[in-house]
């Protein structure tokens, strides 16, 4: 009976297991027929792609394994999976594993856009979900775990494909939470992402990390913007949640970045140690906090930027964007003159500077900015050179505006006070105070507009003894620039315009012009130099800027308005200490500078006919004046060689020149060379030998007489009033120094075997010179005898003393009279015929002493080193 339901209910069981078996048999065949057709089928149609296929290898209880899964065009799927398995251990079907290997994922970027191949993105993201119910933000609890082996992202750019090794594991944790890992080894450089989230999104937390990512690797794909060079070791750390905050760290080593001559590297220590750069940024609610460290901008000259705590900060908000920020700026001693050593300029002393940085924005694109960089009032920057230094010292640089999407507004200013350039020979250009200011103003109609005016303020400058108390450049500009074009502001013109220059105490004259824009980057310049004198005015005009393809030039010319002609110029006017001299002739200069193509070239002309300069409270006269003077370099105020200044006569008191030349070229305006002077003296012809002249040091200078007429010189001496035709020569050297004339071992002498005959009409001068000659009795024969007097020899010696020439008149001979004894007195009577006792004389020398005053002399010396010096004083 036992035995009986003992079959009875195996028979029971064997239907259903019968059914059972069928039924995994039939699934068996047709989920892989159903997956390889059917449901590939299905994604091919919801991805709206080519093609889809696979094959199910391998179909079990606990795993299904697929392989040769392929995504897209037949020949060039997007998407390709050497094998996928998914394992779901029959106690936990719902826990399942996906393993997959051999996945390669292709894409690109193309035109400004991502793209997938044989993939229209656009369809894809623009379709709705099935019956327009929204999706649930949550992850379906059917995977426990996801790894993805062996697979790579191949990614187009430009004409080349970057493939991109990848790993990733996924898996889920005991508390329902996922925990994502993602290695990527692009260019086999390895990056680390690392992900948290629970099933309803409701926690999500993620970070990125690189270890000694070297860039230099992924060149190829930096060259893609035109000049731009990157080399460095990355370290990188970042973490984010999904509520939105965030940090960054980035950490460069060995950095070096360049672009267009602008090149970044480390900065170092105290030790000259390459430092790392390290920047941080955070994000926290509405805040951006960043921070970092230091780097160095090496080029186009080496400045290190540093960020102390906390750093800057970019806050978000829903009325807009803000950003606050300060940088430490130090332009390093070492660096900068191992730099610019060619330059010739040292830094004395290392440098710093601090940056000002705040902006913001609103939703209505409404934005305001400004920028300052702030100097220690306190220090000033010192450049030093082989012969000259520059010293200065640079208050503030402030930069500021607001505008809106249509139209902006940016002012700035610069100060430095305290500029200095010396040189070592004691010239110096010194600018107390100046201040660069402006306004540039945009609109954006129909088409761009710019517009700005530049002030330019140098006040109290000085460069040697020329002086200037304040001198305003007004620039103005647009851009593009239209000629007559509408303007923004009210005007568009500017101004150059100074005080009163001089020179020493000689005031020299005021400069007016007029700027107007003639191009997008040019201007022209039109106005006058109105010296002190007023019928003397220079006109200067041309135009001045950057023009292509010549870059940087100018082309100035200036010249005199018109020809003085008849109308003397006051000197009086220059300087009180010239009052009473005048000039009156026909006097002209026209010149030009020229920058082109990097070189600066400048001359003038300088001409002056028929021509008299008169001063007659100094009993001096110049007349016939004629100058010819060309400038070939106005920089180095260097004239061509053999310049020439003439005059057809001079008067000085009782001494009178005439057809005087000098030949000359002004080498700096610290040397002049003379190359021969000669002017025609008391008959006769005197000339001087070449020489330099240097401003500030004793000249020297011999004048050599040749023939010079003994009487004429004598009665231009100031000696006596003599006549006769007997001549004289030798040489006379004078020395100009410090206020004083001088004159040593100066001779003149008759010619040997030639006498001549010389007559003293009034003895009065000579009668107080030979009474105060020692030992000498004068009497009314020995001053009867010089009234004419025959001589055989005739010699003069000139010697200065203190404020007087003293000369030596040394002549010998016979009275050219007749002279008769008389022995009752013991004297001499002069006789006009052969009576009485007639005295043959054999010879009669006489050595006379004349101290004659420099007065006149010395009042010209006088006249000449304030000319030549500036001074007036």
């Amino acid at each position: 009976m036992a035995e009986k339901k003992k079959k009875s209910f195996f028979r029971k069981l064997l239907l259903p297991a019968a059914i059972i078996l069928l039924l995994l048999i039939f699934l068996r065949i047709y989920i892989p027929f159903y997956i390889e057709n059917n449901l590939c089928e299905k994604i091919r149609q919801s991805l709206k792609v080519g093609d889809v296929s696979c094959k199910v290898r391998s179909f079990g209880f606990s795993h299904l394994d697929i392989s040769d899964v392929s995504v897209g065009e037949g020949k060039t799927p997007f998407l390709t999976v050497d094998s996928i398995r998914i394992d779901y251990p029959v106690l936990g079907i719902f826990r399942r594993g996906v393993s997959m290997s051999g996945l390669n994922f292709n894409a690109g970027y193309r035109e400004g856009k991502l793209y997938i191949p044989g993939l229209r993105l656009d369809d894809l993201m623009g379709g709705k979900s099935d019956g327009g119910k929204p999706s649930k933000n949550a992850i379906p609890g059917l995977i426990s775990s996801l790894m993805i082996r062996n697979s790579s992202v191949n990614f187009n750019l430009g004409d080349k494909t970057h493939i991109i090794p990848f790993e990733l594991l996924a898996h889920s944790t005991e508390n329902g939470e996922y925990e994502l890992n993602i290695n990527l080894y692009p260019r086999g450089e390895p990056i680390f992402i690392t992900s948290s989230l629970d099933s309803a999104l409701k926690k999500v937390s993620g970070g990125l990390k690189t270890k000694n990512l070297d860039l230099a690797r992924f060149q190829d794909i930096t060259d893609k913007v035109k000049g731009l060079k990157i080399s460095a070791v990355a370290d990188i750390d970042s973490d984010f949640d999904i509520s939105g905050d965030a940090s960054l760290q980035i950490r460069l080593s060995d950095l070096d970045m360049q672009y267009k001559g602008l090149r970044i590297t480390n900065s170092t220590d105290d030790d000259g140690k390459p430092e790392p750069f390290i920047m941080q940024v955070s994000k926290k609610g509405n805040s951006i906090p960043f921070t970092f460290n230091a780097f160095r901008m090496q080029a186009p000259f080496p400045v290190d930027f540093s960020m102390d705590a906390p750093g800057g900060e970019l806050k978000i908000s829903k009325d807009g964007v803000t950003v606050a920020t300060e940088i430490k700026v130090k332009i390093d001693k070492a660096q900068f003159n191992g730099r610019f050593k060619a330059t010739g300029f040292q830094l004395a002393e290392s440098e710093m500077m601090t940056l000002l940085f705040d902006a913001g924005i609103d939703r209505k694109l409404s934005w305001h900015f400004n920028f300052s960089a702030l100097h220690d009032r306190n220090e000033s920057v010192e450049l030093e050179g082989a012969d000259r230094s520059i010293t200065c010292n640079p208050e503030l640089m402030s930069l500021s505006g607001d505008g809106d999407d249509h139209s902006a507004t940016v002012n700035y200013v610069f100060k430095v006070s305290g500029t200095e350039l010396r040189k070592k020979d004691g010239m110096s250009v010194i600018l107390p105070s100046m201040e660069f200011s402006g306004v540039v103003k945009a609109d954006v109609p129909a088409s761009p507009l710019l517009e700005s005016s530049s002030k330019l303020v140098l006040e109290n400058i000085s460069a040697g003894p020329a002086k200037c108390d304040k001198m305003e450049i007004v620039l103005p500009f647009q851009w593009p620039f239209v000629l007559d074009a509408p303007k923004i502001g009210e005007s568009n013109a500017g101004a150059v315009t100074t005080s009163q220059l001089s020179s020493g105490n000689n005031k020299l004259g005021t400069f007016e012009a007029v700027l107007k824009q003639s191009g997008d980057l040019s201007w022209k310049i039109d106005g006058a130099f109105q010296t002190v004198i007023d019928n003397l005015k220079v006109k200067v005009d041309g135009d001045f800027g950057m023009k292509e393809p010549k870059g940087i030039c100018c082309d100035i010319g200036f010249e005199t308005l018109e020809s003085v002609g008849s109308k003397a110029m006051n000197f009086g006017k220059v300087n009180p200490a010239f009052s009473g001299i005048s000039l009156d002739g026909n006097f002209k200069t026209k010149g030009n500078v020229v920058f082109e193509g990097g070189i600066l070239r400048t001359n003038a002309d300088i001409t002056m006919k028929d021509s008299v300069l008169d001063a007659p409270s100094r009993n001096l006269k110049v007349e016939g004046l004629q100058l010819k003077l060309s400038f070939q370099d106005l920089v180095l105020l260097k004239s061509l060689p053999k310049q020439n200044l003439k005059f057809s006569r001079l008067t000085a008191g009782n001494i009178q020149m005439e057809t005087g030349r000098i030949d000359f070229q002004i080498e700096s305006p610290a040397k002049y060379f003379i190359e021969r002077s000669s002017f025609s003296w008391c008959g006769g012809h005197v000339y001087a030998p070449a020489m330099r002249v240097v401003p500030g040091e004793d000249m020297r200078f011999i004048l050599y007489c040749d023939r010079l007429n003994l009487s004429s010189f004598l009665q231009q001496m100031n000696i006596a009033e003599a006549s006769g035709d007997g001549t004289v020569n030798g040489r006379i050297p004078i020395t100009l120094g410090k206020g004083k004339l001088k004159i040593r071992d100066g001779f003149l002498y008759s010619t040997p075997g030639v006498g001549g005959v010389i007559n003293f009409s009034k003895s009065d001068v000579l009668q107080v010179a030979m009474s105060a000659q020692d030992g000498v009795s004068i009497t009314s024969f020995l001053m009867d005898v010089l009234k004419n007097f025959k001589y055989d020899w005739a010699k003069i010696s000139l010697n200065s003393e203190a404020e007087d020439l003293k000369l030596l008149l040394q002549i010998s001979g016979i009275p050219a009279d007749k002279f008769a004894y008389n022995a009752s007195d013991d004297s001499f009577t002069k006789i006009e015929k052969d009576e009485g006792d007639i005295v043959r004389f054999q010879g009669i020398q006489y050595d006379i002493n004349f101290y004659i005053p420099f007065n006149t002399l010395m009042g010209m010396q006088s006249d000449f080193n304030k000319i030549i010096q500036g001074g007036g004083e």
